[in-house]
C-alpha cells in the first residue's frame, strides 16, 4: 500500500478516490476524521491519505490526480473586459464589476 496524495479537505481526496476507482485503481481513504486530534498531533499528521493497494499503479494513480487537480485551460490568464476594462481572472467569464460577458476572443 503507498499513499499518494494527502489533504486536509475529505471532499477533495473523496472526489480523488472516485476518479482512481473509476480508472480501475483499487485505494483506500486512510485516517478521514483525525482533525479532532488537531493539536493533539502535528495538524498534518491529521490530513486524510490516499493509498493505492498495489504500488504498480503508482505512477498511474498520479497521473490521475495532476490532472484533476490541474487548473483548466485558459484560467492562467487575465482578460480585459470589453465593456469597462476591467482586468477580469481567467477563470470567471463575465465581468465583476459591469456585468459584461466574456468575448469569444478573450477566452
Amino acid at each position: 500500500m503507498k499513499s499518494v496524495y494527502s489533504t486536509q479537505d475529505v471532499l477533495i481526496i473523496g472526489h480523488l478516490r472516485n476518479l482512481l476507482v473509476n480508472e480501475g485503481i483499487p485505494c483506500e481513504v486512510r485516517t478521514p476524521f483525525l482533525g479532532a486530534a488537531k493539536g493533539d498531533i502535528p495538524v498534518t499528521d491529521c490530513w486524510s491519505e490516499l493509498s493505492i493497494l498495489d504500488d504498480a499503479d503508482a505512477e498511474r494513480a498520479r497521473v490521475v490526480i495532476e490532472a484533476a487537480l490541474a487548473p483548466a485551460s485558459g484560467t492562467e490568464t487575465t482578460w480585459p473586459c470589453p465593456k469597462c476594462g476591467e482586468s477580469i481572472e481567467g477563470q470567471f467569464d463575465v465581468c465583476w464589476q459591469c456585468g459584461s460577458v466574456r468575448s469569444s476572443r478573450d477566452a
